[in-house]
């Protein structure tokens, strides 16, 4: 309980409301295209894919991801409350063009058969692979939450996060791109759509608050 607490007074008050919504929106926008077991129809792979091999040691990047988001989240959100409010109307409107994405063009690829990987990491691969289905892939929403943990963290209205911490975000956002490709959970064309989706609705959000006092977008 304790630790919860602190975990708890570590986001301030203005913003728990809004980041329980944002989680709760991520779930819905996620799990509903599965749960209306929508069919995948199309196959956006590349011939760049095709050349790309399974390395099963991405997979702790992919899964330490989790992790990230909500802390970068949470710092993001503490910056202010106006800081709290684009970012959280950003990030609804992304995972509203994913569920929409989903919905509308169910994808899917070819990917390694479980029982053929091996080395660091393929126990692990090989759980991921039995959770989550070659489904909803574009946009990557590993990529698009990735984005967004950085993309804030350049804006004039960042104050309190230090310049190394935002080296470092760019650094595992990079890396958390390229372990969706080479855990072969996704493909190029959802890497590039998820990192896009996050700065369109970043800017737009911009746009939207431009001013400072609104309180809903």
């Amino acid at each position: 309980m304790k630790l919860f607490k602190k975990i708890l007074d570590f986001i301030p008050k203005y913003a728990r409301k809004p980041l329980l919504f944002v989680l709760a929106f991520n779930m819905f926008a996620y799990c509903l295209p599965s749960i209306l077991n929508i069919e995948p129809k199309f196959d956006m792979t590349l011939p760049i894919d095709l050349k790309i091999p399974a390395i099963p040691i991405f997979t702790y990047v992919y899964v330490i991801s989790y992790a990230y988001w909500a802390l970068n989240y949470i710092l993001i959100s503490r910056e202010s409350k106006e800081m709290c409010r684009r970012f959280v109307t950003a990030e609804v409107m992304g995972k509203a063009v994913c569920f929409i994405m989903f919905m509308l063009v169910p994808a899917t690829f070819a990917r390694p058969a479980a029982d053929t990987l091996s080395g660091p990491g393929a126990w692990l691969l090989k759980i991921v692979y039995a959770m989550d289905e070659p489904t909803r892939l574009i946009p990557s929403i590993h990529c698009y939450a990735s984005w967004m943990c950085v993309r804030p963290l350049f804006s004039k209205d960042i104050k309190r996060i230090s310049l190394p911490y935002t080296i470092f975000s760019l650094i595992l956002t990079i890396l958390i791109c390229l372990s969706t490709l080479f855990t072969r959970q996704h493909i190029v064309v959802d890497v590039f759509a998820g990192v896009l989706l996050g700065e369109i609705v970043w800017i737009i959000s911009g746009f939207l608050f431009k001013d400072k006092k609104k309180e809903v977008a």
